[in-house]
């Protein structure tokens, strides 16, 4: 969950520093192990499965994280970065347009949330500044049912079912 946080923050207030993580071979993995070392030794885990990938540009990153597999509540599956300028075309995909001023991003992730009969479910979340938002489970935990909640929330399509202020907890994470 720290590792996460720490792209929330990175993603809410050092855009250009997150791209350069997910995009530089081995900065991602750095930042896991960094983030690592405020963990005790025993509940550490070894990063495997976490991958970043821009399937935008440069100027204009959309990043997916994939995450490892998660083991405890609210800590995610996946998490992706977009600009605040992004919007859906028409035809339902994203534009992101080109860049007028400096990087603002958007924060996604799908976190792992159990069901009242014990099963689990991922559930989408957007952080910013000043709030979580949450938007309810996907159709299923898959990266694409991620990006269509993602598209779904950018177009006006899905809904906030529940805001939080944010903690100061966001600051507090490397």
């Amino acid at each position: 969950m720290r590792f996460k946080y720490a792209i929330v923050r990175r993603g809410l207030r050092e855009a250009r520093r997150l791209v350069e993580i997910c995009t530089k071979p081995g900065e991602l993995e750095a930042l896991w192990a960094t983030v690592g070392e405020h963990v005790v030794q025993g509940e550490r885990y070894d990063g495997a499965g976490l991958v970043a990938r821009n399937v935008g540009d440069p100027q204009r990153p959309v990043i997916m994280i994939t995450c490892p597999p998660p083991e405890r509540p609210n800590e995610a599956y996946f998490l992706c970065v977009l600009p605040t300028t992004a919007r859906l075309d028409n035809d339902g995909s994203l534009f992101v347009p080109d860049p007028t001023g400096p990087l603002e991003l958007r924060v996604f992730g799908m976190e792992r949330s159990m069901l009242p009969d014990g099963g689990l479910i991922g559930f989408v979340v957007e952080w910013t500044q000043v709030f979580r938002h949450n938007y309810d489970a996907p159709e299923n935990p898959s990266p694409a049912a991620f990006w269509k909640a993602i598209l779904e929330v950018v177009g006006g399509k899905r809904s906030s079912i529940h805001s939080q202020a944010m903690s100061k907890t966001i600051s507090d994470v490397s």
